[in-house]
């Protein structure tokens, strides 16, 4: 590319000290003088304005478009630059302005004078300049000083006002106040910067300007919206797995409270309905049955509509089909019921005794797991919601038993069935689920259901796998 035919040309090829003409936007060089060419070690003048400077690191593109806009009515800009020529590393004050082309474009004028500087001064100050924090040094009226780069690229020009900058201005006031009262601290700033609202980490200390000695403000901040956003999204998470467990714990305790005494009424109906002889009762029974399976049916309905993603279950977990030979007795079996309900207790044993079945009872879970360690049942009904030890806590310890006790079926009658409790259930050793209030004929399927294998004179492992 040849240099641009200025009239101010000849008067700087004349010149000793190293002027140049740079193109931010076609990021070349379109005019150099003698000096220029030997400070940047260039072959010729041609080589060097042939040169393709686009691979410029993101702090020198900063650097230089800071100078643009700093120079743009006018003003010239002192500072140190440390150029590369050949890989060896030059520093030299360079004055910097803007030149207008006779195009009107705006380019940047350079004037470079040799420095003889302290080496780790240099190495500080480049260090400075490509620090990923944003770097600022302001005068106590709010003037800027000093930035860095990624200062510049962050918030752009300007001093430091804090009612543009910043979102969460009290925090900004007080940060600043405690710096300029000699106590350096940090905190967390919602800014406006030219990317939109980031989260900066920011610190701030009194400090000397080192050129005036006169007391300066260093203000540098970070930018850690990743980490703000990503420990905002976990304490959401969070948030909202409470707000199910409370859910859970709410339905939880609405469904045993409604469904338990619901057990109570539609059991007793059904028992009562299968002895009588008079029609006349039998006819009352069976609507007292009917109102109580519709009346089910609405606090189904209304803990469902409170469950959200949540799914009733009020069939079973999962099983074996019932096997039942035509023309075949079934053979008498043991059967363990674990409730903390007196009712519920009388209810089961009732309905299980009118099919000839022998049925025990237990208090609590801890009691049922002693029961089942020293007898022979071919079957456990497991409440859930117990004292003393829960049907899930039960339920592991009776598997935990080795043997046959180890290995007895084991269906939970529970008023809880969320999906979320199944799933507990399951992972626990239940093979099966009976949701309160409990049918009389549902009852006898599920039995015949889980104990076929046994009356065949086997013994069924199965433990339903999550």
């Amino acid at each position: 590319m040849d240099d641009v035919e200025l009239p101010e040309a000849r008067g700087w090829d004349r010149l000793r000290r190293p002027v140049w003409l740079f193109d931010n936007d076609a990021k070349r060089h379109i005019y150099a003088n003698n000096a220029a060419l030997v400070l940047w070690g260039a072959e010729s003048r041609e080589e060097f304005l042939g040169r393709d400077c686009s691979d410029q690191s993101d702090a020198v593109k900063a650097r230089t478009q800071r100078l643009l806009d700093d120079t743009a009515n006018g003003e010239v800009v002192n500072e140190r630059w440390t150029f590369y020529p050949h890989g060896e590393p030059t520093t030299a004050k360079i004055l910097a302005s803007t030149f207008r082309l006779p195009s009107g474009r705006a380019v940047i004028q350079m004037e470079a004078e040799a420095l003889e500087v302290d080496a780790d001064q240099v190495r500080s100050l480049e260090a400075l300049r490509h620090a990923p924090a944003a770097i600022c040094l302001f005068q106590p009226d709010g003037g800027a000083l000093f930035r860095n780069p990624v200062a510049y690229a962050t918030f752009g020009p300007g001093n430091l006002h804090l009612e543009k900058r910043y979102e969460n201005l009290s925090a900004a006031e007080v940060l600043l106040a405690d710096a300029w009262d000699g106590r350096p601290s940090s905190c967390l700033l919602k800014a406006r910067t030219l990317q939109g609202e980031r989260w900066m980490h920011t610190t701030a200390r009194r400090v000397s300007d080192p050129v005036t000695g006169a007391k300066a403000l260093l203000w540098a901040s970070h930018d850690v919206t990743p980490q703000v956003e990503a420990e905002a999204s976990l304490a959401a998470a969070a948030d909202r797995a409470d707000q199910a467990e409370a859910r859970e714990a709410r339905l939880t305790e609405i469904s045993h409270e409604m469904r338990t005494p619901l057990n109570t009424l539609l059991g007793f109906a059904e028992v009562m309905s299968a002895k009588t002889e008079c029609p006349e009762q039998r006819d009352q029974l069976t609507r007292m049955v009917s109102a109580g399976r519709r009346l089910g049916d609405l606090v189904n309905a209304m803990l469902s509509e409170g469950e959200g993603s949540e799914t009733q279950a009020s069939s079973k977990i999962a099983g074996p089909t019932p096997v039942l030979a035509s023309g075949e007795e079934v053979a008498p079996l043991r059967i363990l019921c674990a409730d903390d309900h007196e009712n519920n207790r009388l209810v089961v044993t009732t309905m299980l005794r009118a099919m000839g079945w022998s049925c025990d009872t237990a208090n609590d879970g801890a009691e049922a797991v002693e029961r089942v360690r020293a007898g022979d049942y071919d079957l456990v009904l497991m409440d859930v919601q117990m004292p003393v030890m829960d049907g899930v806590d039960a339920t592991k310890a009776i598997r935990s038993l080795n043997g046959a006790a180890g290995r007895t079926p084991i269906v939970a009658l529970t008023a809880n069935t969320l999906e979320t409790q199944l799933r507990r259930y399951r992972a626990a050793g239940m093979q099966d689920c009976l949701a309160k209030p409990i049918g009389m004929a549902e009852l006898m399927q599920t039995v015949v259901a889980w104990t076929a294998p046994r009356q065949d004179g086997t013994e069924s492992d199965a433990v339903l796998s999550a």
